[in-house]
C-alpha cells in the first residue's frame, strides 16, 4: 500500500453510527410508541420521518438502513484484516469493492431519491458524501489491480462477507420486529377490532387537508393544539402522509376550550384563538406552516404572539383582522361541533375510512389497519 487507510476507520465508522441511529429510528417509527423526533428532520423538504416511511426505504423486505449498518460493521472489519495483513494485497481489494459497492448502492439510492422522492434524508445525503470520499481516498492507497478478481473468492474471510452479510441483516431484522412490535401486535388487533365496529361518519369542511380528495384511504385527525399528545403525533403523522402521497388527509381542530367548544371545560380561550390562527393563515395557504410553528413551541408563551408568526411565516397584515373576525370564530366553533357530533372524547382522534380508528395517531396502527384494507381491496 502507498500510505495508512486510518481516514478509511473514519468514513467507515461515521457511516456505521448513522446508519445504526437510521435504523433504530425506523423500528420505532414503524413498530414503536416513542415520541422522540429525528434528529435530521427540518422541514417538508428535509424529512428523515418522511423518507423512513416511504416504501423506497426497504431492499428484501428489510431497512436500508440496516443493510448499511451490518454492511459497514464488515467494512470495519476488512479494514482490519488490512492493517493487520498489509501484505497480502486480497485484502486490499476487498476493502476496495466495499467501498466501489457503497458508491454504487449510494448512486442508486441518490438517483431514486431525485426521481421518485419530493423528500430528503440530511443523513442519507451525508452517507452518500462520505463514500464518495472513501471511495477516492481508498483509490489513491493501493496499486493496480484494485478490484476483486475472480480467485479471491476462494478466500474464506471473503467468503464468510458474502455470507453472512444477508444472514445477518434477516436475522436482526427479525429480532428488531418482534422486540418492538410485542405491544404493537396486541395493540393493532384490538384497533383493527373496534374499528371494523366502528359506526362510519361523514366530515365536512376540514381546517387543513393534505393529498387527493378522490383517495381510497381517508384519514381524519381532531386536535387540540394544547394538547400534549396531539404536538407529539403530528410530526409523526405528517411523515406518513408525506410519504404517502395516495392517502387524503383532513385535519379538524377540536380545542378542549369551553370558550369555542360549549361541550369541552372553561379554559382561558387559548385552544380557540390558537385554531382560528391557523384557520387564517390557511386563507393564506400557510395553515400548515401555522400547524407546525404552534406545536413547535408548545411550551412557550411564542405560539400567541402571532405577529412573530406573521413574520416568519411571511403572513399578511390580514392575518390580524382575521383573527378576530366573526367568520374565523364561526369556523372554529363548526370544526367543535362536528367534533360533537362524532364524539370526540379526547385528542388526539383518528379516522380511517370515516370510522373510529382508536390508537390511530400511532404510525404502527395507522399502517398496520391501512395495509389490512389494501390487502382485502387485493384480494381474489
Amino acid at each position: 500500500m502507498k500510505k495508512s487507510v486510518k481516514l478509511s476507520f473514519l468514513f467507515v465508522i461515521l457511516s456505521f453510527f448513522i446508519h445504526l441511529y437510521l435504523s433504530n429510528q425506523h423500528y420505532q417509527l414503524k413498530y414503536g410508541f416513542e415520541d422522540s423526533r429525528s434528529l435530521c428532520t427540518l422541514n417538508d423538504t428535509f424529512n428523515c420521518e418522511a423518507v423512513t416511511l416511504s416504501p423506497y426505504s426497504y431492499f428484501l423486505q428489510i431497512p436500508i438502513a440496516l443493510w448499511g449498518a451490518l454492511f459497514h460493521l464488515l467494512f470495519f472489519v476488512t479494514l482490519c484484516l488490512l492493517v493487520f495483513n498489509p501484505s497480502q494485497r486480497v485484502f486490499y481489494r476487498m476493502t476496495f469493492s466495499f467501498a466501489t459497492a457503497s458508491v454504487v448502492a449510494s448512486t442508486l439510492m441518490l438517483i431514486v431519491s431525485l426521481q421518485w422522492m419530493t423528500t430528503y434524508c440530511l443523513f442519507c445525503i451525508l452517507l452518500y458524501i462520505l463514500s464518495f470520499f472513501n471511495f477516492a481516498y481508498l483509490f489513491t492507497v493501493g496499486e493496480t489491480p484494485r478490484l476483486l478478481r475472480l480467485q479471491d473468492f476462494k478466500n474464506k474471510a471473503l467468503i464468510f462477507m458474502l455470507v453472512s452479510l444477508p444472514a445477518l441483516a434477516f436475522l436482526v431484522n427479525d429480532i428488531s420486529i418482534q422486540s418492538h412490535g410485542k405491544k404493537s401486535d396486541a395493540l393493532l388487533q384490538d384497533s383493527i377490532s373496534q374499528w371494523e365496529q366502528s359506526k362510519v361518519y361523514a366530515f365536512e369542511k376540514p381546517l387543513l387537508q393534505y393529498g387527493p380528495q378522490d383517495a381510497a384511504i381517508q384519514v381524519v385527525e381532531f386536535a387540540d393544539f394544547q394538547c400534549i399528545h396531539c404536538k407529539h403525533s403530528a410530526p409523526k403523522l405528517h411523515a406518513f402522509f408525506l410519504s404517502h402521497p395516495e392517502i387524503h388527509f383532513s385535519f379538524f381542530a377540536f380545542p378542549l376550550d369551553g370558550k369555542c367548544n360549549p361541550g369541552a371545560s372553561v379554559r382561558d380561550g387559548t385552544s380557540c384563538v390558537l385554531a382560528r390562527a391557523v384557520y387564517c393563515a390557511e386563507k393564506q395557504n400557510k395553515g400548515w406552516q401555522a400547524h407546525k410553528w404552534i406545536y413547535d413551541r408548545f411550551e412557550s408563551a411564542e405560539k400567541t404572539q402571532f405577529d412573530i408568526m406573521k413574520t416568519q411565516l411571511s403572513l399578511s397584515a390580514d392575518l390580524d383582522v382575521c383573527l378576530e373576525s366573526t367568520e374565523a370564530i364561526e369556523a372554529i366553533e363548526a370544526q367543535s361541533r362536528m367534533g360533537q357530533t362524532v364524539k370526540i372524547e379526547g385528542t388526539p382522534s383518528v379516522f380511517l375510512n370515516g370510522k373510529r380508528l382508536p390508537a390511530g395517531h400511532y404510525i404502527p396502527i395507522l399502517e398496520g389497519v391501512i395495509q389490512k384494507i389494501k390487502a382485502a381491496k387485493n384480494a381474489p
